[in-house]
């Protein structure tokens, strides 16, 4: 059986009146996927009549082969968690009920979902829930999986030569046919990214199994067509960037580029330098035609480029390795969904301060936070989630209003304005993936701006969508 794949709609970010920057990609999933039992509780306490307020489950969670107590399990009882301790037990207070959904999951381990339940009594007090036996949680040491395929060139269907595949902590490179192999621990969901030289970095995929099923064996999958590798250099809609060897010497000061745009440009190009900071060109724009020069004067190392369109998605985002050599990119893990009872406050808070340290990191003062504008940041989330557009418009709200028509909504006086949109189910995940593109970097990282107002807003599915507005005031 081939299983199907997802890939998590690419984030935007941009400037309402400088910039509106480039598509970054990044990819959101689930840590640990549930696998669900229809079991229930065959012993849990009884409290017939007036009910207590709460009702407090403890007990253990334990392999279920082994019966060896697993530390640091996440248990979830009604939204509400708790890690199980060095000898495997858990404890958690929630409101009394008369029935619960819970899970249970731990790394290495297949995760498990149930409802505990009396038969219509409600339950409160003191009541103990072991995951072990039937309902302990399963063990992935000892089932692999074998996926093997071709990675093609997405227009042309060519077979892509030493491109890189990978899954977060394992990569292979294909062979001289295009082949891969990839051996890796089976799952309910495999992530797997491809890379090669002359192409467009992709999100990473999401293999999953009709039904939930497990993914192990032998698992057949081609990396063609719209999951295939997408030229650096061209794109779906004409656009053209004149190719240039990405692997230049040491011995160069300077990459000039040009090329041809069939749709409207910004007159700045961004850059990530090899030390992590990033900052605005400007580029020339004449009649769809385009050049500039991309200075390297930051020492050895990857530049990252990106050209980008008037409406906020980048037209071209490439690496240039300038005095090193090409080394396929790695590919980390995602990061576990944030926890389902924080409020969007809680969340625009953990969103600031990631973005402070990510700037005290690189010797910038940190950003104040403005009611005001988390104020309308949020209400574009919001919107955003409520009428879905998030892969089409994402700066553009349900009403046709622009970044700049929100932040003069809150009545902020400035003088340069930004914006960031980002999705991922956890907040360092859509911040990584705006570190990931130049344009969203510059944002972030531009001494320029000193306030922002930032919004977040959760789907039902618990993916996160956030925006940050940026300020320079006065």
């Amino acid at each position: 059986m081939r299983p199907s794949a997802t890939s998590q709609p690419p984030c935007q970010g941009g400037d309402s009146r400088r910039r509106l920057h480039s598509v970054i990609s990044v990819v959101a999933v689930l840590a640990a996927v549930l696998v669900t039992s229809a079991a229930r509780s065959s012993s849990p306490a009884r409290h017939q009549g007036s009910a207590a307020a709460t009702v407090t489950f403890s007990g253990v969670v334990q392999d279920a082969a082994s019966q060896a107590a697993i530390a640091g399990a996440r248990v979830v009882i009604a939204n509400t968690s708790a890690s199980s301790d060095s000898a495997g037990h858990y404890t958690l207070t929630v409101a009394a009920g008369k029935s619960f959904q819970a899970t249970a999951s731990a790394a290495g381990y297949l995760s498990v979902s149930l409802t505990i339940a009396a038969g219509g009594a409600v339950l409160s007090g003191n009541v103990p829930w072991d995951f072990k036996g039937p309902y302990g949680l399963k063990s992935l040491g000892n089932l692999t999986a074998v996926i093997s395929g071709l990675v093609k060139d997405g227009l042309t269907g060519k077979a892509v030569l030493n491109a890189s595949v990978a899954t977060p902590g394992k990569q292979v490179v294909t062979d001289t046919t295009g082949h891969y192999s990839l051996t890796i621990p089976g799952a309910p969901r495999v992530q797997l990214q491809t890379a090669a030289l002359g192409y467009q970095l992709r999100p990473p995929l999401t293999l999953s199994m009709p039904g939930n099923g497990l993914i192990q064996g032998p698992i057949s999958f081609d990396f063609s067509g719209g999951s295939g590798l997408q030229s650096a250099f061209t794109d779906a809609t004409g656009d053209v960037l004149n190719k240039f060897d990405q692997e230049m010497p040491a011995s160069a000061k300077s990459l000039p580029f040009a090329g041809l745009a069939r749709q409207s440009m910004e007159n700045t190009y961004a850059v990530t330098y090899p030390n992590g900071d990033a900052g605005l060109q400007p580029i020339s724009v004449d009649r769809g035609k385009y050049h500039g020069i991309l200075p390297l004067a930051k020492g050895a190392g990857i530049y990252q480029l990106e050209i980008n369109a008037a409406n906020g998605f980048a037209i071209f985002n490439l690496p240039v390795f300038y005095g090193v050599k090409y080394t396929p990119p790695s590919m980390r893990a995602a990061y576990p969904p944030e926890d389902a009872t924080l409020t969007s406050n809680a969340l625009e808070v953990k969103a600031l301060q990631t973005l402070n340290a990510l700037r005290a990191k690189y010797g910038r003062p940190p950003f104040i936070m403005l009611p005001a504008l988390q104020s309308g940041a949020r209400a574009h989330s919001i919107d955003i989630v409520t009428h879905n557009y998030y892969d089409v418009h994402p700066h553009q709200g349900s009403n046709g209003s622009s970044p700049e028509d929100r932040i003069k909504l809150a009545k902020v006086p400035y003088t340069q304005i930004g914006e960031d949109v980002a999705s991922d189910m956890a907040i360092r995940g859509a911040i990584d993936g705006l570190m990931l593109s130049p344009g969203h970097r510059a944002n972030i990282l531009l001494n320029g701006f000193n306030r922002v107002g930032i919004g977040v807003a959760r789907q039902p599915s618990g993916l996160l969508v956030m925006t940050v507005d940026f300020v320079r005031t006065p």
